[in-house]
Formats: C-alpha cells, structure tokens, sequence
C-alpha cells in the first residue's frame, strides 16, 4: 500500500464453517489492490486481541473483532451495517464504514485511523463497563424484574436510538 502499511487478514472462523471468511479475506485484498499477507484465525477474544496488539489499525467486520480491537487498543476501522458498530467505536474515536463503500474510501478510512492515537485505557474501561451494565439489565429484564442485581441496574446510561423504519 503506497502509506506504507503492512496489511494482515485474519479470518474470524476457523475450520470448514470459516471458508467464507477466508474467501472474504481474499476478496479484500483483491479489490484494495494491496499486497496481503494471510495470518492464521486465532481462538477467543484474547487469541484475536493478542494477535492484534500493537498494530496501527485493525478493521473489524465481526462485532466481536472490534471488541478485541478495543481491549488491544488498537485504532479501528469498523465496517459493516450493524447498528451496534458505530455505537461501539463512537467513544473510542473509531471510524465507521458501511458495506459497499468505495474501495478508495475504505483505504482511506483505515489510514487516517492509522494516524489516530489509541483508545485511552479510561475509554475502554468506560465500554466495558457500558456493557457490563447492559447485561446486569439483561438479566433483570430476563428474570421478571426478580434479580439480587435490581438495585444495581439503575445507574445504567440509556440513550435513545432513532429506529430507521
């Protein structure tokens, strides 16, 4: 890539379920025009988060890459219609593109992400505990209002969401 970046796929599934996303990675690159380097799937959050840790940017597809993204904290590029993505990303400073999007802008997207600094680990400790908090919600909801977590629960951050229709 003419920024200098190195460039490494990590396919998020492994075995005959993950052929998809080893074709995506293969796509990818292809139409980015950048030489790739392939880098084995690893297991769990931790494995991707390890995997990842130190590198300039990551782009995230899966949710549950940009969650290891963010617990590396490594800038991020996420990517992908999920509404969730750019809610994740917004407190960390992370850039969102949709599917479809210009190859150009995408590339472009991920170098201007390179050049951000990381996530403080204040910013990451406050996603964390955004989430923590919405499963402790989760399970009051899921058990009736009945949970020793009720007294807990109030202090979570609800912000309403424009739901598209």
């Amino acid at each position: 890539m003419a920024s200098g970046l190195e460039v490494r796929l990590m396919p998020w599934r492994t075995g005959p379920a993950g052929a998809a996303d080893r074709d995506l990675c293969r796509r990818i690159a292809e139409r980015l025009g950048w030489r790739a380097v392939m880098v084995p799937a690893e297991h769990g959050l931790e494995g991707v988060r390890d995997a990842i840790a130190g590198a300039r940017a990551a782009v995230a597809m899966p949710y549950h890459a940009a969650i290891a993204a963010a617990a590396a904290r490594v800038p991020c590029v996420t990517f992908g219609g999920r509404s969730s993505m750019p809610a994740l990303g917004h407190p960390l400073a992370w850039r969102s593109v949709p599917v479809g999007t210009d190859p150009a802008r995408i590339a472009s997207a991920i170098v201007r992400q390179a050049a951000t600094p990381p996530p403080t680990q204040a910013a990451v400790a406050g996603r964390a505990a955004a989430a923590a908090e919405g499963f402790r919600l989760l399970r009051l909801l899921l058990n009736g209002g009945r949970s020793d977590e009720a007294d807990r629960a109030s202090d979570l951050e609800l912000a309403p969401v424009a739901w598209a229709r």
